[in-house]
């Protein structure tokens, strides 16, 4: 009997203790995620000073293995802001066609996104630092950094980028000098081999 009733014990015991677990991973996870939530469910009734479509523009290398060389890398992007958080769903049609979503913070005139993949071995860790030009929130002049693959090892590349709202595509004419700056690299004597990702 003592030892049914210390068995019915320990697994109320363990019961309330998973229970306790569970609990604390949902607050958790609730916590991580309410500003994400928050910033989506915001974006129904406003977009905010930057929310809206924009088009990006900076350099990383193709895909040829034997010969890699940078070349100009267009992509899209779907802002939604509330207050200083800024969430940014990224789109490419180079194939494979690729979306994923990237994170940070707009403090005027600053403006900063971040990005990673989980799947190791895969180009998929990257930032964008920019700052809005004289003309205001329409346009960003900045940098991107991220882990890109060349030919067949990944290399940390720094390239400038230019960010412009998609209604005014025009400045980029007028900004496009920003983009002939050298890119940076840092290639290590040890290098990983790289796959690309099948989110950025």
């Amino acid at each position: 009997m003592d030892r049914e009733h210390a068995s019915r014990a320990a697994k109320k015991t363990l019961k309330s203790l998973m229970a306790a677990i569970l609990g604390a991973i949902a607050v958790a996870a609730f916590g991580f995620f309410k500003d994400d939530i928050t910033v989506r469910l915001a974006t129904a009734v406003t977009q905010g000073t930057i929310g809206g479509e924009w088009e990006v523009e900076f350099k990383e290398y193709n895909s040829d293995k034997p010969n890699p060389r940078l070349v100009p890398f267009y992509e899209t992007a779907e802002l939604s802001q509330l207050g200083f958080r800024v969430i940014a769903k990224f789109n490419t049609s180079r194939p494979p066609q690729q979306q994923w979503d990237a994170s940070g913070y707009f403090n005027p005139p600053h403006f900063g996104l971040a990005y990673i993949s989980a799947e190791r071995g895969r180009a998929g860790l990257g930032t964008y630092t920019l700052r809005q030009v004289g003309e205001g929130a329409i346009a960003f002049l900045g940098y991107w950094t991220g882990v890109e693959c060349k030919g067949t090892r990944q290399v940390l590349l720094t390239c400038p980028c230019l960010f412009v709202r998609k209604d005014h595509r025009g400045l980029r004419d007028k900004y496009a000098y920003h983009l002939e700056q050298p890119c940076q690299e840092i290639d290590p004597s040890t290098p990983e081999p790289c796959s690309r990702p099948v989110l950025r």
